[in-house]
């Protein structure tokens, strides 16, 4: 793994970095740098948890389907972390995708395939996550006090009544869902 920047800036609490991978296991050394920051800045365990495992799935789909584990290929990760929010960007040298070909992981079919669930996690745990096919790129980000996609469909499965509407970039909740929340 080689890192080609590395900047922090006391003063804004700000971390930012970009490193290159050549294997999966590389990308341990970003889950410890991120974590690293996201303790000195107060996450909690479950917004931690949360990053870990959408940068895990980010970074291993795009060793596993982008570069379809070819040797040399490589995956480089960008990150920005600040006391309100982290981002992501993953660009693998694979042929991209688009995301409406991938499976539902919920879908009765694939409940007990042993794969498949990646991007599925990564909108669980992040507040956005955007594949560009074009730069072979995904783009993640974590709001601090944001409420995830995941965390608004368990709310909902929770109350049971409650109706809820969520797209890949926003998140429309009604009111009953508001006063479960609160």
């Amino acid at each position: 793994m080689s890192d080609k920047q590395a900047i922090r800036s006391v003063e804004t609490s700000t971390w930012k970095a970009t490193a290159t991978l050549d294997s999966i296991e590389d990308g341990n050394r970003v889950h410890a740098d991120i974590g690293q920051q996201l303790d000195e800045l107060g996450y909690t365990g479950d917004e931690k948890h949360g990053v870990w495992i959408a940068l895990e799935e980010a970074i291993a789909n795009g060793f596993k389907h982008g570069n379809q584990m070819v040797s040399g290929k490589k995956v480089e990760v960008s990150y920005t972390v600040t006391a309100d929010g982290v981002f992501v960007r993953i660009v693998d040298e694979g042929d991209g995708f688009d995301p409406a070909d991938v499976s539902d992981p919920l879908a009765d079919e694939n409940l007990e395939r042993p794969s498949g669930r990646g991007l599925f996690l990564m909108r669980h745990y992040m507040n956005f996550v955007h594949v560009d096919p074009a730069t072979k790129s995904v783009t993640m980000q974590k709001q601090r006090g944001v409420l995830t996609a995941g965390q608004l469909e368990a709310a909902a499965r929770k109350e049971k009544k409650v109706n809820y509407c969520v797209d890949e970039t926003s998140v429309k909740i009604d009111d009953r869902l508001k006063q479960v929340l609160q």
